[in-house]
């Protein structure tokens, strides 16, 4: 399963827990206003192989924050990190 939200003007934070969909493989979010710290991909999303999360921020306002969660670790298949611009 592959989910594409790129560039719709999605605001707010990411939902914890957030839904489990152990078959999503790519999750693109990329240029939205998403704000928050980033959750636990891994118990929910154990397949993630793309992660596409920059450009959150409107200039220098909100975005994500704060550190990349050690869970990530557990992602084995994940390939693409992207989190740039927040």
């Amino acid at each position: 399963v592959e989910i594409f939200y790129s560039d719709n003007f999605i605001q707010g934070s990411l939902p914890e827990p957030l839904p489990s969909l152990e078959s999503l493989r790519v999750l693109d979010m990329d240029k939205n206003k998403i704000e928050g710290t980033l959750p636990d991909f891994s118990k929910d999303f154990p397949e993630l192989r793309v992660l596409k999360l920059s450009n959150q921020g409107a200039g220098n306002k909100g975005g994500l924050a704060g550190p990349i969660p050690e869970s990530f670790a557990n992602l084995g298949f994940l390939r693409e990190l992207h989190l740039s611009n927040n």
